[in-house]
């Protein structure tokens, strides 16, 4: 097991993560709709700050965005939202139907706890994961980054597949990365972003994470 906690030194970025029961009636707090957001979006598409509700994302879910938010990807296994621009920093909520075999980096069955391979993961050093809720969901968090001579493919890891998308991170990312106990299945919510940039990053998504919750 690869532990990173002394490196990655992310003590001040504990993410707060909101109690709620999941979906509700699509409404904001003026009481207008809420937007559903359905049709994959490429070139990302900008998205007007509100509350938003995917219902062919499975399991379905809800959330609040602000300024400066776009859609990249938006299908039934992984939605995609960023910032800049898909290549510089991603929140992506996954539904992962399989992993990549960190020995021969093809797909691999999906394991039976998603955390301890990620924490076990030869390419990966991560802090040690802690307990959280995303919603009414239990889940656990870690920090990440690619470690020194893992094994890339076209200069990245690749960790997760999802329908016709997969998730990867490259050497220069740090990402937080959230494992939600579903009753259907893991979900994982990733953030990824360049080190460098990765804090101003993550406080912009504390918010949106804090008000995600998914239904059954």
């Amino acid at each position: 097991m690869r532990s990173a906690a002394g490196i990655l030194a992310l003590a001040a970025l504990t993410l707060v993560v909101a109690c709620d029961s999941g979906p509700k009636a699509p409404s904001t707090t003026t009481g207008s709709p809420a937007i559903r957001l359905e049709v994959p979006a490429s070139p990302p598409e900008a998205l007007a700050p509100g509350t938003y509700i995917t219902t062919n994302f499975q399991p379905p879910a809800s959330f609040r965005l602000g300024d400066g938010w776009s859609a990249a990807v938006v299908d039934t296994a992984a939605i995609a939202l960023v910032r800049e621009t898909p290549d510089s920093d991603c929140l992506c909520i996954v539904r992962p139907d399989g992993v990549f075999d960190p020995v021969g980096a093809g797909p691999a069955e999906l394991p039976a706890d998603l955390t301890v391979w990620l924490q076990e993961h030869p390419g990966l050093e991560t802090t040690n994961p802690s307990s959280v809720q995303v919603g009414n969901r239990a889940a656990r968090q870690m920090e990440a980054r690619v470690a020194a001579g893992a094994t890339l493919i076209n200069g990245r890891l690749p960790l997760f597949t999802a329908g016709d998308q997969d998730y990867a991170m490259s050497p220069g990312d740090r990402g937080h990365i959230i494992v939600i106990d579903h009753p259907t299945g893991p979900v994982v919510v990733a953030v990824r972003a360049p080190a460098d940039s990765f804090g101003d990053y993550f406080r912009a998504v504390e918010t949106m994470v804090g008000s995600l919750g998914f239904s059954d």
